[in-house]
Order: structure tokens, then sequence, then C-alpha cells
């Protein structure tokens, strides 16, 4: 998956109008990428629904972000 398709992805999950949304921007996704990246390494990285779940708990963890209450 290129980059630029997995931010969609997390984005269609978890930004505004998103699946959960938790209003989070592209900025936030970008961190959230950059910190999963630093802790797991960029070999690891496969842009599929664990990382994005990754990415998600990264992004809570760093801007305090709570689960929607839909």
């Amino acid at each position: 998956m290129l980059f630029e398709q997995f931010v969609q992805y997390v984005y269609g999950f978890y930004g505004k109008g998103g699946l959960w949304d938790m209003g989070v921007t592209r900025e936030m996704i970008f961190k959230g990428i950059e910190l999963v990246v630093a802790e797991f390494g960029a070999d690891q990285f496969e842009g599929d629904s664990v990382d994005r779940e990754r990415v998600r708990d990264a992004m809570i963890d760093e801007f305090g972000l709570t689960w929607p209450s839909n």
C-alpha cells in the first residue's frame, strides 16, 4: 500500500466522518506513523490493519484522544 493510501485508510476510520470519528487530522496520522516506525521499524510496517491500529494507539497516547461515544 502506498503511503498516501495508508493515510487515507487511517483517516477513513478515525478522521472527521470516519467509522470511529476521533477527529484525527492528516498531521496527527503522520506523527502516528512516525512513532510506529520508530518503535517497530520501517521493515515491519506493512500498511495493514495491524499498522492502522498501532497508529491509532500511538495517536491516542500522543494526543490524548478518546474513543467516540457513538
